[in-house]
């Protein structure tokens, strides 16, 4: 199922107003100045900045968690998921609130990392990734991953 990211219109202001400021400034300093390479700046910035950002969506398939911000794409197999747990981290990720998800995994070869996404539905994406996920279970607001502890009755130390 696909999650379309809550929106922060604070958020999505904000980063307009940027978006904004990069355009007029481009065009204002091309058009009054004359100054072409500072104008293409400024509208390489509202164009990389767009391309970034738009859309943003989340994913869980059969096998991964899907996560797409502009024209970046986020493929995380869903056993490499270790945990998920509420989160209102600002730091830069591919979410347009604050309300969000962090999504702790693991990179080829164990390094781990984490994303922060903000599905619109944060109890019912987190439900679906438990059920998607063999082995994480969902512990009141957080989903865990299950560490099966082998027996040791009956072996000698």
């Amino acid at each position: 199922m696909v999650h379309r990211t809550k929106i922060d219109w604070w958020l999505i202001g904000l980063v307009g107003a940027l978006m904004f400021v990069c355009l007029v400034g481009g065009v204002f300093l091309i058009v009054r100045k004359g100054d072409w390479a500072m104008g293409l700046g400024g509208i390489l910035a509202f164009l990389a900045i767009f391309a970034m950002a738009f859309p943003t969506r989340y994913e869980i398939t059969s096998d991964r968690l899907r996560v797409r911000a502009g024209l970046f794409l986020w493929k995380i197999p869903l056993r490499s998921i270790r945990s998920a747990r509420y989160s209102s981290n600002p730091l830069s990720s591919p979410a347009w609130s604050l309300r969000r998800i962090h999504v702790a995994y693991e990179r080829p070869g164990g390094r781990r990392s984490f994303v922060l996404i903000s599905p619109r539905d944060r109890e019912g994406f987190m439900r679906e990734l438990a059920e998607a996920t063999p082995g994480l279970e969902l512990q009141g607001e957080r989903l865990v991953r299950e560490i099966r502890l082998e027996s040791t009755e009956g072996k000698d130390p």
